[in-house]
């Protein structure tokens, strides 16, 4: 699969701008890339069910409690991104069990140590989620294509002062997640039934 720097050219083709030989190169290209890479690539993973970023573990709790609202937390694995599914918990049609005051039986939140979930669920907690996937290797064709014209999208009037060549990455990008949709490189989202134990939820 792809280089950081083939995704980075890949990019500056769509926009119709000269390659450059490395993402630190003293070049425009290079440098508003690699001032969003980390930013646009964490969007991009978020905001769609990409097959290759799930992952699955059983949290077990931590020794102290939650201070109040919840009898357990868990910390999220440094790759967290985004929760994905809960298992145990599932939403539908007259089958969410919301907590006293309307509150869910989950909650995701900020610590020091990382982020935590908060829950009164089974010990252990297992849960699906999103991964900050790092390694460009590991992205599969249409990642990667997404991603370079998401950078070529986000950079691309700093890159270029034109908005024709800003539209043609808009239009790369649409292209490549309508791609990645009918290869399912994108999961579907599960339908929601009474009898399933698992649950798509929001982070």
């Amino acid at each position: 699969m792809a280089s950081k720097i083939e995704i980075f050219n890949r990019a500056l083709v769509i926009l119709g701008e000269a390659r450059v030989a490395a993402p630190t190169q003293d070049a425009k290209g290079a440098r508003e890339q690699l001032a969003i890479w980390d930013t646009t690539r964490r969007s991009l993973l978020e905001s769609y069910r990409w097959s290759f970023a799930m992952r699955r573990v059983g949290l077990a709790p931590l020794a102290a409690s939650p201070a109040f609202g919840f009898t357990l937390q868990f910390l999220l694995p440094p790759d967290y991104l985004r929760l994905d599914f809960v298992e145990d918990f599932f939403v539908g049609i007259g089958s969410v069990d919301l907590r006293l005051g309307g509150e869910d039986p989950y909650s995701v939140e900020g610590s020091t140590g990382g982020m935590i979930i908060l829950s009164d669920l089974a010990n252990p907690l297992n849960i699906r989620y999103i991964a900050d996937v790092t390694t460009t290797t590991h992205y599969n064709a249409t990642f990667t294509e997404a991603l370079a014209a998401k950078l070529a999208l986000d950079a691309g009037w700093s890159i270029t002062k034109n908005k024709t060549a800003v539209g043609k990455a808009q239009d790369a990008f649409n292209t490549a997640i309508s791609t990645a949709w009918r290869v399912q490189a994108i999961e579907r989202p599960p339908e929601q039934q009474p009898d399933t134990p698992w649950a798509t939820v929001r982070r």
